[in-house]
């Protein structure tokens, strides 16, 4: 199986030192390894390039039959593996937005640090099509965020579906009792949270088609700092509605409906197949579902 594995890595990788890097093993043992390989199947299976392995003809053919063969014994021995969160010492890579990350970090480390103390997460900000790749290539144990399509052999499940709101400090001037309206909305100054700088979102595009276009005063890349100039002046700022509701007390928020309907968006879970820690995924994805649901 170990063989297979390198074979697998060397495939997707083409690299030695990334490979070895990935396995924890050194170039020697790869190198080892390979040759053991070219000798089972009696081919070079790869030849050194300039810009890497270049995989043989022989390879390609045996590479996703090697894959498939690889996907399933990892999925037999999962099936047959009991997991204990109280005495598992792993490390999870998940990716996830700014978003994301400052609504599900809190609750669901507060939860590991009871129920798998040994276990740790590191978050990572790979999105969108990356982080897809990312699961592929295993650089990721799981994702979660927004996803277009089911590449080949990634299961992505809904998680909730999310809405805006418009934050102010809660003793904003301007902001009157009852509904926020479309006049006052436009007229103030505007934060938007954008991790390429771009100064134009979804809001920018609901109000185009509206034929009104909001003051923005400034971007930031992530959450908390807005959350912070929001709560310090009289900028307000639109963002999701479970962030929202979750760091209210803590920034002294005032929430306001928006006065223009904006698109909602699906949060959805992603993860592999083939992950080598699929026990360990399974069970963490029951834990975050409980902890969104909880919301």
């Amino acid at each position: 199986m170990g063989l297979l594995i390198v074979f697998q890595e060397l495939f997707q990788h083409r690299k030695s030192v990334l490979v070895a890097d990935r396995l924890g093993l050194t170039q020697s043992a790869i190198s080892h390894a390979l040759g053991r390989l070219r000798s089972i199947f009696d081919d070079e299976l790869f030849v050194r390039k300039s810009a890497g392995f270049q995989p043989t003809p022989r390879a390609l053919e045996l590479g996703p039959q090697i894959s498939k063969l690889i996907e399933m014994t990892e999925q037999l021995v999962n099936k047959e593996a009991d997991f204990d969160p109280a005495t598992a010492d792993d490390l999870i890579r998940l990716g996830v937005s700014d978003f994301t990350c400052a609504l599900i970090a809190p609750p669901l480390i507060s939860c590991l640090r009871q129920r798998a103390p040994a276990l740790t997460l590191s978050f990572r900000p790979i999105v969108r099509r990356m982080a897809l790749d990312a699961l592929a290539s295993g650089d990721l144990n799981l994702a979660i965020g927004l996803f277009a399509g089911s590449p080949t052999g990634i299961t992505i499940e809904p998680l909730y579906r999310e809405n805006y709101v418009v934050i102010a400090r809660k003793n904003h001037p301007q902001l009157k009792r009852g509904k926020l309206r479309l006049e006052e909305y436009v007229s103030l100054d505007h934060l938007l949270i954008s991790p390429d700088g771009d100064p134009w979102g979804i809001v920018d595009t609901t109000l185009e088609n509206l034929f009104h276009r909001r003051r923005i005063v400034a971007t930031l890349p992530s959450i908390f700092p807005a959350l912070s100039v929001v709560a310090s002046s009289d900028i307000i700022c639109t963002i999701p509605r479970r962030l929202a509701n979750q760091h209210l007390q803590s920034f002294d928020l005032l929430v306001k409906e928006p006065p223009i309907r904006i698109r909602t968006f699906q949060v959805s879970m992603a993860w592999h197949a083939k992950s080598a820690k699929a026990s360990l995924v399974r069970w963490l994805t029951k834990e975050i579902r409980q902890t969104v649901s909880e919301k």
